[in-house]
């Protein structure tokens, strides 16, 4: 990740990597040893799912939604999208 890079090239180059890792090291593999597939992709789960669990997603909410200190000058509508979004 280059942040000097513009969002819509750093877009294409994140897109090219993954479908390099995809078409080249994944799919390959998935038909070659179906076991091993089996094995990488439980593994990948068990470093994701920790990010995508419903006490993260209740906990995002509240800070996001409740737990906000309001202040006029602080809910402008940049604050707003970041909050919201």
């Amino acid at each position: 990740c280059d942040p000097s890079l513009p969002i819509e090239e750093q877009d294409r180059l994140d897109n090219k990597n993954m479908m390099d890792i995809l078409e080249n090291e994944i799919i390959p593999l998935y038909y070659r040893d179906q076991s091993k597939w089996v094995w990488m992709m439980k593994n990948a789960m068990k470093d994701i799912v920790p990010y995508f669990d419903s006490d993260r997603m209740a906990n995002e909410y509240y800070e996001k939604m409740y737990n906000y200190t309001y202040s006029p000058t602080s809910l402008n509508q940049e604050n707003k999208a970041a909050i919201f979004s």
